[in-house]
């Protein structure tokens, strides 16, 4: 009874809150799909195909089918066949190292980090005595402030 009213309470969550809503061109109508879903059961006698035990119940069939829900009778087959969609030790260190590296849009080369405390910021209002700008604000002060640089 307890699988029962989790698994369908579970349906009832992912019909009324998980279904990606999306319209076609032209179309009033709401298109969708539901995400990928796991329904696992050792409970065969209540859940499983009388003949095949992996196989859901023909009658639950359509109820699991709606929301895109799989059914399982143990967690083994369902966990190599997610295994198979899990990203390799290598892929996931090349996705942490990426994060690492910085293409310069300017000379095409990969740096391996920034060190923003080097980088100068160039104001154009204030690249000598006569260009300075009195109305022009200190980026990091907020004050206004004259920058004297020497001839």
């Amino acid at each position: 009874m307890a699988d029962a009213i989790i698994m369908l309470s579970s349906i009832s969550h992912i019909e009324n809150n998980e279904k990606i809503s999306f319209q076609l061109d032209g179309n009033n109508q709401d298109e969708g799909y539901y995400p990928q879903s796991y329904f696992v059961s050792s409970n065969t006698g209540d859940f499983s195909d009388p003949n095949q035990k992996e196989n859901i119940h023909p009658d639950l069939a359509p109820l699991l089918s709606k929301c895109n829900i799989k059914f399982y009778h143990n967690l083994n087959p369902l966990i190599t066949t997610l295994d198979e969609e899990f990203l390799t030790a290598e892929e996931e260190s090349w996705i942490e190292s990426a994060d690492d590296y910085f293409m310069c849009p300017n000379c095409e080369y990969e740096h391996a980090g920034l060190d923003f405390s080097k980088i100068n910021i160039l104001d154009p209002h204030r690249l000598n005595k006569d260009s300075n700008d009195p109305g022009q604000l200190d980026i990091f002060t907020g004050k206004r402030s004259m920058l004297m640089i020497p001839t």
